[in-house]
C-alpha cells in the first residue's frame, strides 16, 4: 500500500465511472484494489469502497493533505470492522500478532525496523527469518536485515553476498512506503486496543519523517482523531494515563512509555470439527542453517513470562478440545483432568481417553504463530513419552488467538518430528588420587 494522499480522487472518480486522472492509472487501481477500495479491473468501488470515501466526506479528509492521512487510513479500519469487511481481516490478524509479540509502540517508532520484519516474514520454502525474532524474544529496536553479513561470516558465494545487498538496499530504499505503513500501524493498533492507545500515539506521534522522528499533531489533527472515535464508539481512556501524561512529546528525547502487550485470548466461537490438521511435513533447512546474522539479546525474563501465558493459552484450547472430541461419551468427558494445575512435572498436561476408553496422555505445545514454528521438549517430557508409549500424544496448536489449528503427534516420534539437543546439564568431575 502507498500514501493515501491522492486516494480520494481516484475513488471519486471511478465512482463517476472514470479512471483515475494519473499517468500510472494501473497501478494505482492495483493499490487501490489491494486495499479492497475497488474491484479487480477497478471499474467500480467495492462496498468498503464506497463507505470508506463516504467517511472521508463526512470529516473533511478527502483531500491531498498528507496530514489528514492518520484519519483517513483510521476511518479505513473503523468502517472495515464495522461493515465486517473480510479482506481486512488477513491486516487485522496480522498486527494481531505483531502487538502480541513485540511492543506495538515501538514498532511504530521504529517503523524501519517494522518494514524489515514485515519483509522478513514471507516464507519461502518453509523458511520465515521473522519467527526467529519471535521465538528470541528480540526488541524491536534489535530488528535488523543483516543477510549480506551473515553470508560473509559463513562463507557464501559472492553471488549470495552480492544478493544479499541488493535485497537490503532495496529495503532502505522503500522510505515512503514505511511512512505510510507506519501511519496504517496507527490506525490498526488504535482499533484493535479500542481507542486505549490513541492517547500515546497522538502524544508522540504524528507524520513520520525518519524512524523514531516525527513531525507532531498538532491540535486540530489530534481533536479530529478523537472525534472520529467519539463518533465510531471506541474509547480514549488509556489503562496508563499517569504514564502517558509524563511523557515527552515527539520532539523529546525520553523513551517512549511502553504499552502493556494484551494478554492473548482464543477467539471467542472456535469450530472444533475443522481444528485439527495433518502434521507439518519436514522442511529441508536452508544452507547455513540459520535464521539470522548471529547472536541476538535475549530478555529471558519477558520470553519466559510470553512463554507461560502462550502456554496456558494453549492448555485451555487442547482441554475445550477434548470436551469437544469427547462430547458422544460424557462419562469419559467427567473423567477428563488438567493434571498441570495440580503438578507440572508429570511430563504431560492432561489426562484424556481415547473414544474407546484408551487413556491419553496430552502434552500441549501452542503458539500464537504458525504450526512449523519450533517448539521444546524437556527431558522429563520424553522420558514420560518412553514410558507411557503410544497412549502418549503432544497436540501441537497454532494460531491460538485468530483461527487455533491443532495436529497430534503420537509417540514414538521416530519420522514425525526431529529432536536436537539444546542445553547439557554440566557437573564438575571428581578426580581420586
Amino acid at each position: 500500500m502507498r500514501d493515501f494522499d491522492d486516494a480520494s480522487a481516484h475513488l471519486k472518480a471511478i465512482r463517476k465511472g472514470n479512471p483515475p486522472a494519473v499517468t500510472d492509472a494501473r497501478q494505482r487501481i492495483t493499490d487501490l484494489k489491494n486495499a479492497g477500495l475497488v474491484v479487480t479491473g477497478g471499474e467500480a468501488l467495492t462496498d468498503l469502497g464506497s463507505e470508506v470515501l463516504g467517511a472521508w466526506e463526512r470529516y473533511g479528509v478527502d483531500s491531498d493533505a498528507k496530514t489528514d492521512e492518520l484519519a483517513r487510513l483510521l476511518l479505513m479500519a473503523l468502517e472495515a470492522r464495522r461493515i465486517g469487511d473480510k479482506g481486512f481481516d488477513s491486516f487485522f490478524a496480522y498486527w494481531s500478532d505483531l502487538r502480541t509479540h513485540f511492543d506495538p509502540l515501538q514498532l511504530i517508532d521504529n517503523w524501519d525496523s517494522l518494514y524489515q520484519i514485515n519483509y522478513l516474514d514471507f516464507e519461502r520454502e518453509g523458511f520465515s527469518p521473522g519467527l526467529a525474532y519471535r521465538d528470541e524474544s528480540i526488541e524491536v529496536a534489535d530488528i535488523e536485515f543483516d543477510l549480506a553479513e551473515y553470508a560473509r561470516n559463513t562463507g557464501a558465494s559472492a553471488a549470495a553476498i552480492s544478493g544479499g545487498e541488493r535485497i537490503e538496499d532495496a529495503i532502505g530504499g522503500k522510505v515512503p512506503r514505511g511512512r505510510h505503513r507506519a501511519t496504517f500501524c496507527m490506525a490498526l493498533e488504535i482499533v484493535l486496543s479500542d481507542g486505549q492507545s490513541a492517547p500515546a500515539i497522538l502524544n508522540h506521534f504524528g507524520f513520520p519523517k525518519k524512524p523514531t522522528l516525527w513531525s507532531p499533531f498538532n491540535e486540530t489533527q489530534k481533536a479530529k482523531i478523537e472525534a472520529i472515535l467519539a463518533d465510531y464508539g471506541a474509547s480514549i481512556e488509556p489503562p496508563t494515563l499517569e504514564i502517558i501524561a509524563g511523557a515527552v512529546g515527539a520532539s523529546g528525547d525520553e523513551a517512549l512509555p511502553p504499552l502493556p502487550k494484551p494478554a492473548p485470548v482464543l477467539p471467542a466461537e472456535i469450530d472444533f470439527s475443522s481444528v485439527l490438521v495433518d502434521r507439518p511435513r519436514p522442511k529441508a533447512e536452508p544452507s547455513g542453517g540459520g535464521k539470522g546474522g548471529g547472536p541476538k539479546k535475549v530478555d529471558h525474563k519477558q520470553k519466559a513470562h510470553a512463554n507461560d501465558a502462550v502456554g496456558k493459552l494453549g492448555e485451555e484450547f487442547a482441554i475445550a478440545y477434548e470436551r469437544w472430541r469427547l462430547r458422544e461419551k460424557p462419562e469419559l468427558v467427567k473423567k477428563l483432568r488438567h493434571v498441570s494445575e495440580e503438578d507440572d512435572t508429570l511430563g504431560y498436561d492432561i489426562e484424556s481417553f481415547e473414544l474407546d476408553g484408551t487413556p491419553r496422555y496430552i502434552e500441549v505445545k501452542g503458539t500464537l504463530g504458525p504450526m512449523e514454528t519450533r517448539f521444546f521438549l524437556s527431558a522429563s517430557e520424553l522420558a514420560c513419552a518412553d514410558t507411557k508409549g503410544e497412549q502418549y500424544v503432544i497436540l501441537r496448536v497454532a494460531q491460538l488467538a485468530n483461527a487455533p489449528k491443532c495436529c497430534e503427534i503420537r509417540y514414538p516420534f521416530a519420522g514425525k518430528i526431529t529432536l536436537t539437543p539444546t542445553t547439557y546439564s554440566v557437573a564438575f568431575e571428581v578426580s581420586i588420587r
